[in-house]
Parts: structure tokens; sequence; C-alpha cells
């Protein structure tokens, strides 16, 4: 039996539905892009626990991904280039929804979802070219450039989460896990608390209320490889990748899902497994931030970069080892932060 191995590479407060997306966008992207080839097996997990969306990438798969997308840019220079610019022309039936704050009925929702899957194939070859540091500096500056600006998954998310909260106001709260065809048949709310707490999904294989160790348990061909990252109990200590320097103390907030925004005061330290647009105004509010994930090309960092305030990215335990109300000190000069008064 052949191990396929994961890594967790986001944590993120995101609808089902929008997620489900993430996947077609490999499916029907990578197949539409790389010679017509499909994926041998799965190249992404996703696990909601606790309401925020963990996605685990097969390792291999993913190299796989971005070694075929060096090759065909190697064959035809303008692929990236092309690509953007059919997304954009897609885009042209998403982006005007995004002035609305929802949608008024079920069959303007699913028309707007059939609009951005439609748009979403074309996303992961702008995308892995500008994370890819052999894509040639041309080509990658023009995927980063979308990339920067780019509010596809956040405002298609933030559309599909309020319209369901329109149509659906007994379910308000449990918005973030309906699936994409369940919407003219929306499952029980018990069995939507159920999927809050726990819930593996992997279109076409696994849709299960349960813990990501159960799911394991049955499939022993794979294998999730966590990256670990240290905390030193007696400095109280936690090390991470500077995206911006500076030095600040104040109490820390941790922020996993949206609803929790409202806990940053100005001058706190905002603690996240990772950040995007919709953090921005408790961003504002914050004096540093630190993350579990993310690069330097991550949205934390960006943001920092802009706001000027000090960020260390990647730690991968903090939002583990912080609690809220903890007073810590963020040395983002050396990397560091330090605890110096336990909640």
């Amino acid at each position: 039996m052949k191990q396929h191995k994961y890594k967790k590479v986001f944590t993120r407060d995101q609808a089902l539905t929008t997620e489900e997306s993430w996947h077609f966008a490999h499916e029907e992207g990578i197949e539409r892009w790389y010679d017509g080839k499909r994926l041998n097996y799965p190249p992404l997990i996703s696990y909601m626990l606790d309401g925020a969306i963990e996605e685990w990438h097969s390792i291999e798969q993913y190299q796989w991904i971005k070694d075929t997308l060096q090759k065909q840019i190697k064959k035809n220079k303008n692929i990236v280039h092309e690509a953007i610019l059919k997304y954009e022309k897609k885009m042209g039936k998403v982006r005007p929804v995004w002035t609305r704050d929802s949608l008024d009925t079920i069959s303007q929702l699913e028309k707007f979802i059939n609009d951005f899957y439609t748009t979403i194939p074309y996303f992961p070859v702008w995308y892995y070219a500008g994370l890819d540091e052999r894509t040639p500096k041309r080509i990658r500056e023009e995927a980063m450039d979308v990339r920067r600006h780019d509010l596809f998954y956040d405002e298609c998310d933030r559309i599909v989460r309020n319209t369901f909260r329109k149509l659906f106001p007994k379910l308000i709260g449990f918005e973030t896990v309906i699936l994409k065809d369940e919407i003219r048949h929306v499952p029980d709310i018990k069995i939507l608390q159920k999927r809050k707490e726990n819930f593996v999904l992997i279109p076409g294989h696994a849709a299960e209320i349960i813990t990501i160790e159960e799911y394991l348990k049955t499939h022993p061909e794979i294998i999730l490889i966590e990256e670990i990252s240290k905390y030193d109990q007696k400095s109280g200590e936690i090390k991470g990748q500077i995206a911006y320097k500076g030095n600040v103390r104040g109490k820390v907030k941790v922020i996993r899902r949206l609803d929790q925004m409202d806990k940053i005061k100005k001058g706190d330290i905002l603690v996240s497994p990772m950040t995007s647009p919709n953090f921005l105004q408790a961003m504002k509010k914050a004096v540093a931030f630190i993350t579990d994930e993310g690069g330097i090309t991550c949205h934390a960092a960006i943001v920092a970069r802009e706001m000027k305030k000090p960020c260390l990215i990647g730690t991968k335990i903090a939002t583990k080892v912080f609690k809220d109300g903890d007073l810590v000190e963020v040395d983002a000069n050396k990397g560091i932060v330090k605890i110096l008064k336990k909640k």
C-alpha cells in the first residue's frame, strides 16, 4: 500500500460551499491546463475544526502541480498571462455581485455559485506561478500583482454566507457548514452543529462528521505531517519568521473565526492561524500580528508592511501556546514572542 503524505498549509474561517470550489479548481483546472492529466489521488483534505477549516495539502501532488506548471511555462511563456485574462473575463459575471450585501433567492445564489465555479479553474495557474521562485521574474511579478489585489475567495465567501443567513435565519451561526448541493435541501441544524465541530471533506471521496484522527484510522494510506515548532517553557518564547520588524508589548487575542473579531481592542496583539482581507478592521486596531502559518507573501505579511506593524509569521504553534489576555512582548527584530505574564 502506497502512503500519501499531507502537510497543513492553511487554517481559515470559510464556508464549505466556498471550500468545495478550491477542490473543484484542482480537478478542473489541473486537467484543463496540465496536458489533460487528472490527479491520481486527492491533492488536499479539508477538515472543519471548531468552525475553521484546516487545509492539508498532498506533498507529492502539489510538487507535481508546480513542476508541471513550470514545464508548461517553458513551452508557452504566455500561459500565465492568458489564464489571468480568462480569469478576469469570467470575473465579469462574479464581481458585480460583490456590490451587494447578499442575494434574495435560492435561484440567484445557485447562479452566483455556478458563475464563480466556472471562474475558479483559471485561478491555480497564476496562483502557483506566483508562489514558485522558479517562475521567470516578469511572469511571477504579474501573477503576484493579481494575488495582492485579488478578493475572489473573500468576497464570494461573504456573499454565500450572508445569503445563507438571509434565506435561512434559523441557521445563523451554521451557514459555513452547508454544502453546495444542499442549498435546496439544507440538513437539520443538529447535523450542522456536529459538522461545525468536526467534518472531513474531500469531494468525491468523503464528507463525514468525524474527527481527522478517526478518519485516518480507516485510511492508513493517508499520513498527516505536522511541522513542529518548539516552545521554550522556561523562557516563555516561541520563534517565527520576521515579516515586518519592530518591538511592542500588548495583550493577546486569539482569533480563529470571523465571529471573534470583536475581541480585538486597540493595542492588542492579534494571534491567528492566518489572516485574510476580512481581518482588516481588527488588524487596524492591533499593534502587532502573529500567525501560525504563511510565508513572506501571505496576507498578514503584506498588511504588516503596509501598516508598518511588527509581524511574525509561520510560528506553527502561536494559537496553541498563547491564550486571550496573556501579556506578551513581540520582538520582531529578533523573530521572538515572549510571554511576560500569563492570564
